[in-house]
């Protein structure tokens, strides 16, 4: 029966900054030491195992598994009793050195039990342990089995191990990666043999730059892998492994030799690069603008202007405007800005607008718009034209200037003519004339219709430059001036307006009458000569002038009305009008002085005469 050699259990913990050693007797010794030591002293240990959960008895290293609360070692079978206790008393040793740890670490404040991220347990025995001892298999403990090969490998061994640690927590609960590594626990010197190294992705992301070092000593040579080492510098073997999908498996076969006989040391260690990825939809609206326009109308009719703003883009467009300043001689509701807004328009989507605008002239209009939105977008509409036109009427009349009227009036003709000077149709064109005050309508052309005292003519539409003529006829009531008018109006046309007159004039006929009251008269009584205007015409006479002149045989005795006397002559005041049909009268008293044949001269003129009308009247003077 084998005796338990008698050994120490030593802990060596690398928190945040530095590594910590524990270390204590077995065998009935339970003192503990609480030593820090600097992390690079701790990387230069005989057989470092940098791994969080990897425990390392004398010269190998074992992984610790933290599924369940507490430390699990997957320790190798022995066939000493004793050594059997002894291997769970070294456990429960280093399971009180990490408590102690927790309780060290806190007193000095530096450190907590969070803050440890590598452990390495060294079991060292004052002789050489037995258990590695290559030479003695038949003391190994026998490891976790693992099914033999498909092809056979040249190894000489009764078992295979197995380590694992999971980064970063150590825990595969909360850890991304996973590295495993299974190995023959015995090999013969010279002779080839297999190891694998097994990584997987832990979590349901993937995984990128994933690589594997593996330290190997001195004393292992490298024969080949699958897939190959992408580096063999020096003792270290790097696989570049890429990405790894979530839950993804994959295997590096190692073959190799060891020359010598000894220990085969070799640490695993994993980098990759973690992606936290997130899938943000890159979209941009995009803004149009067209517009619509009437393409022509008359000034009358409204002009419709149609905005249509769209977004044809991926993503929608916020805060949208569209204005426009109209040009001069356009209005909407009396006004020239144009605007619209929609608080969102989404991809796709488009919006109609329309406004009525009215022409104030006639002409060529040119529209467009801009819209413009949130973020940052805008867009320039193409302009588009409409033609404003109107029909322009314009109306002559004719008449004439003046009729001459004797013992009757005669009739007034008046001829209409209108004419469409615009640039479009004149419809329901309509003629008017109302009959001139104080005369008579006679008769009208073209059906001319006297209605309400206005003469109306419907023609209809008026083509671009054409004319139409109507005429109508009327009895004026009396001599003097007929003014007459006329009137055109069509749709969307301004009305016109024309007018003439006619000088209705009588034919002066002046008739003189001188008589003496009694003939033959004595010397020296006096007689009564008595003149007489008469306008016998259809016209006036103005300014009638009457002048009376004696001979030496009579002498001036007085005359009536206003006059004046001078020598032999007598001058009556003139008279401003006298009408058709009226008469005016004057008398001179002369008294006879001498006898004989005289003769009593009387002169008339009126500025419609132009030259004098004389009458005499001879008188019989006796004694």
């Amino acid at each position: 029966m084998m005796t338990a050699t008698r050994m120490r259990v030593i802990l060596t913990t690398c928190g945040t900054g530095e590594c910590r050693q524990w270390g204590g007797g077995y065998n009935g010794s339970s003192e503990f030491a609480c030593k820090p030591i600097p992390v690079a002293q701790a990387a230069r240990m005989k057989t470092p195992c940098r791994s969080l959960g990897v425990l390392r008895i004398g010269s190998v290293c074992r992984s610790l598994s933290q599924e369940r609360p507490g430390l699990r070692v997957r320790w190798p079978k022995h066939y000493g009793v004793q050594v059997m206790r002894a291997k769970w008393s070294i456990f429960g040793a280093a399971l009180m050195a990490a408590s102690l740890l927790v309780g060290c670490q806190s007193q000095d404040g530096r450190a907590t039990s969070n803050d440890v991220d590598r452990v390495a347990v060294d079991v060292e025995g004052r002789q050489p342990d037995p258990w590695w001892d290559p030479t003695r298999p038949d003391r190994r403990a026998r490891a976790i089995r693992e099914p033999a090969p498909a092809e056979p490998a040249p190894i000489v061994s009764d078992g295979r191990g197995s380590v694992s640690a999971a980064y970063p927590t150590g825990d595969p609960r909360t850890s991304a990666i996973l590295v495993e590594k299974f190995f023959p626990l015995t090999v013969n010197a010279g002779a080839p043999f297999d190891y694998e190294i097994r990584v997987t992705n832990l979590t349901s992301l993937d995984l990128d730059n994933v690589q594997v070092w593996d330290n190997v000593p001195n004393n292992f040579r490298l024969e080949s892998s699958d897939p190959n080492a992408d580096s063999t510098s020096g003792n270290n073997l790097m696989w570049m492994l890429g990405s790894m999908g979530p839950r993804e498996i994959k295997t590096i076969h190692v073959r190799g030799s060891a020359p010598a006989e000894g220990t085969i040391t070799a640490c695993a260690k994993v980098a990759y690069d973690t992606s936290l990825c997130n899938e943000i939809t890159v979209v941009q609206p995009a803004l149009s603008l067209a517009v619509e326009m009437t393409p022509e109308v008359t000034i009358c009719q409204p002009i419709t202007i149609k905005y249509t703003v769209c977004n044809k883009g991926s993503g929608p467009a916020t805060n949208v405007v569209v204005n426009k300043t109209l040009p001069d001689g356009l209005t909407v509701n009396g006004s020239r800005e144009v605007r619209f807004t929609v608080d969102r328009l989404a991809a796709g989507e488009c919006r109609d607008f329309a406004v009525q605008a009215q022409a104030g002239k006639t002409g060529t209009f040119s529209v467009d718009g801009t819209a413009t939105a949130e973020p940052g977008l805008s867009s320039q509409a193409a302009a588009v034209e409409t033609v404003v036109r109107q029909p322009a009427l314009t109306i002559a009349l004719e008449c004439p200037g003046r009729i001459l009227a004797g013992q009757s009036v005669p009739e007034v003709p008046i001829t209409l003519t209108v004419e469409n000077t615009g640039d479009t149709v004149s419809a329901n064109t309509v003629i008017e004339a109302p009959v001139p005050a104080g005369a008579s309508f006679i008769r009208a052309s073209d059906n001319g219709v006297n209605a309400g005292g206005t003469v109306r003519w419907e023609i209809g539409s008026l083509a671009v430059g054409a004319k139409r003529t109507v005429s109508f006829s009327v009895q004026p009531g009396e001599r003097g001036t007929v003014n007459a008018t006329g009137r055109v109006v069509g749709e969307c046309a301004n009305a016109a307006t024309a007018q003439c007159s006619t000088e209705v004039l009588g034919i002066p006929a002046v008739l003189l009458e001188v008589i003496d009251v009694e003939d033959p008269v004595r010397v020296g009584t006096t007689v009564v000569y008595r003149i007489t205007v008469t306008n016998q015409g259809s016209a006036r006479d103005t300014n009638i002038r009457v002048a009376a002149t004696l001979e030496d045989e009579a002498e001036y005795v007085s005359a009536s009305g206003q006059h004046t006397t001078s020598g032999n002559t007598i001058t009556f005041a003139s008279v401003p009008v006298l009408n058709a049909k009226e008469q005016v009268t004057f008398e001179v008293v002369v008294r006879a002085v001498k006898a004989g044949d005289v003769r009593f001269a009387v002169q008339l003129n009126t500025d419609e005469l132009g030259r004098p009308v004389q009458e005499t009247e001879a008188t019989n003077f006796y004694e």
